[in-house]
């Protein structure tokens, strides 16, 4: 089971191709992970927020992959 006491970060960002790729290759490996999924949409203040921001709409996600640490090594790539 994959915690927050005994996990590693191996993937965070905004780019959904990027965590599906690193999301395939950790299945190919056959490593089990955990995956978040945030939205940035709360962080903006003022009429962003309310209204959005031309531009800015394939970064209203950040996405985290996790492994347990003792695949940590396995994965670095």
């Amino acid at each position: 089971m994959i915690t927050f006491f005994n996990s590693e970060t191996v993937y965070i960002g905004t780019d959904l191709q990027k965590a599906g790729q690193v999301r395939e290759q950790l299945d190919a490996m056959g490593i089990k992970y955990k995956y978040k999924v945030r939205s940035r949409a709360g962080e903006r203040s003022g009429n962003r927020s309310r209204f959005g921001s031309p531009g800015l709409a394939d970064q209203m996600y950040m996405y985290e992959i996790l492994v347990h640490r003792k695949d940590f090594e396995r994965v670095r790539f």
